[in-house]
């Protein structure tokens, strides 16, 4: 399958549900979202990992997600942590790239574009 890319290094494929179903209703990612992750990776320098982008209502319940969260509305992405990087760098370069929500946990950092500021931890 021929990767569609919406900005140059982020693919469609990449921010996906991932209940597997093929009916699912997820949104499309909101373009504004990820442009600044786009921000974000040219920060980082490297690669990064989407571990979760869009989600269906169904997908984002299994997976213990709150019913306002911002990945059902495609404005949302949980990444892991690319090699190296501190959860504090994570949060710093989430600031820099214009990102509202920032949670850390230990294996991924929520980034949404919600209200500024909103910072927690799992």
């Amino acid at each position: 399958m021929k990767k569609e890319y919406i900005t140059k290094n982020l693919t469609k494929q990449e921010f996906k549900c991932r209940c597997g179903k093929p009916n699912c209703d997820a949104p499309e990612m909101d373009f504004d979202f990820v442009f600044r992750l786009q921000k974000l990776r040219d920060l980082f320098g490297v690669p990064i990992r989407i571990l979760s982008g869009a989600r269906c209502h169904e997908h984002n319940a299994a997976v213990g997600g709150v019913k306002t969260s911002l990945h059902l509305v495609g404005k949302a992405a949980d990444i892991a942590y690319p090699d190296g990087f501190t959860s504090m760098e994570m949060i710093r370069l989430g600031e820099q790239s214009g990102m509202g929500g920032i949670g850390i946990a230990k294996s991924f950092v929520h980034y949404d574009s919600g209200p500024k500021g909103r910072r927690w931890v799992y």
